[in-house]
């Protein structure tokens, strides 16, 4: 009997081959490693106020993707802000209906146009001052309208392509603490369509307070800027397509719209402006249909504040990825050199693309860096969790085994100063809080907190002939002996406490 060789080789040649195509095929339905997947996207907006024209409507838009079985989503609301019970609040609603969208795969993103709705939909001190009186009704009345848009844009779900850039708009924003301070003026845009080109969304990252229609004082609602960008990107395309307009670390970021007769005029041409920017970005990049989608959720302990647990003392982060592109939440009002600082580590650590995502499932008021919490600026006499707050996010984002002290430029040049005065405080701890509890005992009520809190931000401002040195020092006695840092200056200040 001779042995065919040849036909032998083939044929295992032949059941190799199927087995790779077996393996091939496990591997793209999850079995195996993951992905890259084909991208699915949905998208829808609900509008929420009876304005007219269009770029006066106020809106919620939502994006969903899908990658294998990965999916993230996000909301944006013409709204101020929103508070950590309105992601609570949506992800039992969503769960209801069995959507794969939940709370740790949905970011809710306010635009913080100050024309916009959503009042009263957080309880607390920070929430109630920004946001209005809480009322159990509004909140309701959010969370369906958020699970509404996010559902529908879930149930819109098709095989999709999507084009990711980055560009600058240096001319539509400026820092409003300092004059010739640095604004971010990076814009980084997705837009999605279709396998047959047809548009389905867009969502634009860019720092800037929606603040025109406000200086106008004018009772009505309406989207600011974000309207015009909207109105001109649907106009573009023919469609009234969903367009997300997700703001950046815009704490200290005003708009520069340009001349034109009426605040309305502002907004909508600073948004058209805008958008033909947005456009110019897309035009340079192509098209990507497989990625991998990847979704982190952080809950972290906030720095100590003043105002002790009257304020929240923690809060959640959350981290999307698509691709070697991150989207990293911040919130609250983070002030752009906090935004740069988060950008450059992200980057450092192989990010791609970054965009920074503020005013997200929650508000915490401004987070200025520690050259601009020493200043006299509205960001610094707002910001209730200390001068470390771009340290906060760099280990709220990147985990806790890095110590990224060297984020902060006095921290890093007094460092040994810094890490001596930890010790003292630790050694100091009861002396400090013993100081404090004399203090507090003379307040007669919650509401003069606040008032020790402008007494706090009034001395920084009477010491703010302090050396870089004696704030690291003050930094870091308030980190050893695990206190407010506006405690030890204000104890400092009134001559509780002598370390200077």
């Amino acid at each position: 009997m001779s042995l065919n060789i040849s036909g032998f080789l083939r044929g295992l040649m032949r059941k190799l081959l199927a087995v790779c195509a077996i393996i091939a095929c496990l591997a793209w339905s999850g079995c195996g490693e993951p992905g890259p997947w084909q991208i699915e996207a949905g998208a829808s907006t609900v509008v929420f106020s009876d304005r007219t024209p269009n770029d006066d409507f106020l809106e919620l838009n939502a994006l969903v993707l899908r990658a294998g079985e990965d999916c993230i989503a996000f909301c944006t609301v013409d709204a101020m802000g929103v508070g950590s019970r309105l992601i609570d609040e949506v992800d039992e609603r969503l769960s209801q209906v069995g959507s794969a969208i939940g709370r740790d795969n949905l970011m809710i993103a306010a635009s913080h146009t100050h024309s916009g709705g959503f009042h009263g939909i957080q309880e607390g001190l920070v929430h109630e001052m920004v946001l209005g009186t809480f009322s159990q009704e509004k909140l309701d009345q959010a969370a369906d309208l958020v699970a509404q848009v996010v559902m529908d844009a879930e149930q819109a779900l098709q095989p999709a392509r999507f084009y990711l850039g980055e560009g600058s708009a240096p001319e539509f924003n400026s820092n409003r603490a300092f004059f010739d301070g640095f604004a971010d003026p990076a814009m980084v845009v997705l837009y999605i369509e279709s396998l047959d080109s047809e548009p389905l969304a867009w969502l634009i990252n860019y720092a800037a307070h929606p603040t025109i229609l406000y200086a106008d004082n004018a009772p009505r609602p309406g989207r600011d800027f974000p309207g015009g960008l909207a109105s001109t990107l649907r106009d573009e395309s023919g469609l009234e397509l969903p367009v997300l307009f997700v703001n950046a670390a815009a704490g200290n970021v005003q708009p520069e719209p340009p001349d034109a007769p009426s605040y309305t005029q502002q907004a909508f041409q600073m948004g058209q402006g805008l958008a033909e920017i947005a456009i110019g970005i897309i035009d340079g990049q192509e098209a990507q249909s497989m990625a991998r989608l990847r979704h982190e959720t952080r809950v972290r302990p906030l720095p100590m504040a003043i105002s002790g647990s009257l304020i929240p003392t923690q809060t959640a982060v959350w981290e999307f990825g698509l691709g070697d592109s991150v989207f990293l939440s911040m919130p609250g009002e983070a002030c752009s050199q906090v935004g740069r600082a988060l950008r450059e580590f992200a980057r450092k650590n192989g990010a791609g693309t970054v965009l920074l995502c503020g005013y997200v499932n929650d508000y915490l008021g401004y987070h200025p860096d520690e050259s601009e919490y020493f200043l006299a600026s509205y960001e610094s006499m707002m910001c209730m969790y200390g001068p470390l707050m771009t340290c906060w996010y760099i280990e709220s984002h990147f985990g806790d085994d890095r110590l990224p002290w060297d984020c902060s430029g006095i921290l890093a040049a007094n460092r040994k100063v810094f890490e001596r005065a930890i010790g003292e405080g630790q050694a100091d701890r009861q002396i400090i809080e013993a100081a404090w509890a004399e203090e507090f005992a003379k307040l007669t009520d919650e509401s003069e907190v606040i008032g020790m809190h402008i007494r706090a931000f009034a001395a920084r401002m009477d010491m703010k002939g302090l050396s870089d040195e004696e704030r690291a020092l003050l930094m870091g006695i308030a980190e050893g002996a695990d206190i407010a840092f506006d405690i030890v200056m204000l104890l400092q200040y009134q001559g509780n406490l002598d370390y200077l």
